[in-house]
């Protein structure tokens, strides 16, 4: 077990204890609906989105003879895939994330089995950081378990780069993933002897990944990452464990972690809503963050801005059947879509009473400054921006899954 010493930062804050943004907009707003561009096949199972100029990239798995191959897809803005590029490790492949390079290169994370049985034992691993000095027990899978994290480079014309493979040795799921000119991070969770536990690992261009950090051992679960301007990361998710000597606040906390590119935490902060489930699920790079709180029948969709040092700006949540995913539109403005339960002062022209599925935009200052409605999603799955398309909504439906955008300018 390899452990470091150093001084960690411990930052524990209350969302009741800033300001919360009032939930209206800046004026009357009407929400306009969004344009239907695709309806996805049937036989692909769609995890996730990211856009780029006038193409949308939607990645996800698709069914094969032997188990399943992650795919990414290119769709242009009239609806129309350009290509379809299949990719696969072992038998069975997931694609739960993607990250665009400033060349337009498109970074496929993912997870896949490996073709190797394994016998079934356990094993102590010992290439873990650990700042709560905990053992954790990976449990060894006795099949071909999706245990290796992949990384696959694409081409913007749909050209197989470059594969990054490794083999974590237990059960594992991606959460997010990250690249910049210096390296790649990748997050997300494992299976332990006692539950899950999240993960953060780095990556060189050339492929080498450092050890990896360990992030509690039964009820911690890592979902996205941020890049910092400094090449530090901010990581997100939720745990009911004590990390880095932080106790639990509610019943379930929403967890931000600083973490260094070398994967050493320098700040832990909590959610305290008392009685609450908190979860992180999305975060962009200007730590605009999306989730969800659940205490007793009650749930909302909640969105906050952070500064760097991961004080919140403004926050703010409404009643939801889904969490907020989020968006960067522009240096002061930011998106959110999730499936709204409730009026909000300031929008007309909608019925929330059933479940709409809503994008909002935000200002600087949290207010709200347009409004956006996607008929028939009932469970968001991306979101995401450019400047070409506009706000882009992946979501499924009674009709399948389908691909929405609306240009905000």
């Amino acid at each position: 077990m390899r452990k470091f010493v150093g001084v960690i930062s411990l930052i524990s804050i209350s969302l009741l204890g800033f300001s919360t943004i009032s939930q209206a907009a800046t004026k009357v707003i009407t929400v306009k609906p969004m344009s239907a561009i695709a309806t996805l096949p049937s036989n692909q199972s769609i995890t996730g989105a990211v856009s780029q100029g006038k193409t949308i990239y939607v990645y996800g798995t698709i069914p094969t003879e032997a188990g399943a191959d992650a795919f990414l897809s290119a769709i242009d803005e009239s609806g129309v895939t350009r290509w379809l590029l299949p990719v696969h490790e072992g038998e069975f492949n997931i694609a739960s994330s993607a990250a665009i390079d400033t060349l337009g290169n498109i970074y496929l994370f993912g997870a896949s089995s490996n073709p190797t049985i394994i016998p079934p034992t356990q094993v102590t691993s010992s290439s873990v950081l650990n700042p709560d000095s905990v053992t954790v027990d990976v449990e060894v899978p006795q099949r071909n378990d999706i245990s290796e994290i992949v990384v696959w480079k694409i081409s913007p014309d749909g050209q197989l780069l470059s594969t990054l493979v490794n083999d974590m040795n237990v059960p594992v799921l991606v959460g997010s993933g990250a690249v910049s000119p210096t390296g790649i991070a990748v997050v997300g969770s494992v299976q332990t002897t006692t539950g899950k536990a999240g993960f953060f690992t780095s990556v060189s261009l050339d492929g080498v990944f450092s050890k990896v950090q360990y992030i509690g051992k039964s009820d911690t679960e890592i979902n996205a990452i941020a890049k910092k301007t400094d090449g530090s990361y901010v990581i997100v998710g939720a745990s009911s464990e004590t990390i880095s000597g932080k106790t639990l606040n509610g019943s379930r906390d929403g967890l931000i972690i600083s973490i260094t590119a070398k994967g050493k935490i320098t700040s832990v902060v909590r959610s305290s809503n008392q009685g609450a489930f908190r979860n992180w699920l999305s975060a962009s790079n200007s730590l605009f963050l999306g989730g969800e709180s659940l205490t007793g029948k009650k749930r909302e969709a909640v969105m906050t801005t952070f500064n760097a040092k991961i004080v919140p700006t403004w926050t703010t949540r409404f009643l939801a059947k889904s969490p907020a995913l989020i968006t960067d539109i522009s240096p002061t403005s930011r998106g959110a879509f999730f499936i709204s339960t409730s009026a909000i002062p300031g929008l007309t022209g909608w019925k929330a009473s059933k479940g709409v599925g809503l994008a909002l935009i935000f200002g600087a200052n949290g207010l709200i400054t347009g409004a956006y409605s996607a008929t028939g999603v009932a469970n968001p799955i991306a979101f995401t921006y450019s400047k070409e398309l506009g706000l882009v909504v992946v979501g499924s439906g009674p009709k399948g899954v389908s691909v929405f955008h609306v240009l905000t300018r």
